[in-house]
């Protein structure tokens, strides 16, 4: 697919209010939830003296600690994840509009899991 494609069917994508609608609202909430997590979790930086700890398991316990550095690897792979989602989304929309939604669909309902995971390492690492 060249650029000029990808552009005429983004533009017609984005001509559907449906879906300027569900790509504003997946983008925003990722953005949003992504500095929720930050903003919650600078604050404990000190707290747990540099550790951070990323994954727990009902079986080993904690089981990943990283440094801080970290913090920002989940809510990074989040936006990007979404951002080529909703780009894929938008360029395949003028062949398979079925095809963009199913895409667009992906975006927005992964983002759940996404948000849960961060909720919980908030509460991990208190």
């Amino acid at each position: 697919m060249t650029l000029a494609a990808w552009l005429f069917s983004a533009k017609r994508a984005w001509q559907d209010p449906w879906i300027k609608g569900v790509t504003v609202f997946t983008v925003v909430f990722g953005i949003i939830g992504s500095a929720w997590f930050i903003a919650h979790m600078l604050p404990l930086r000190h707290a747990t003296h540099g550790r951070l700890v990323l994954h727990y398991s009902v079986y080993f316990g904690i089981d990943a600690i990283k440094p801080w550095g970290w913090l920002f690897a989940l809510p990074v792979c989040w936006i990007v994840s979404v951002m080529i989602d909703v780009v894929w989304s938008l360029g395949v929309y003028r062949e398979d509009a079925y095809q963009a939604w199913a895409i667009l669909f992906v975006a927005s309902i992964s983002s759940i899991p996404w948000m849960m995971t961060l909720w919980h390492l908030i509460g991990i690492n208190r």
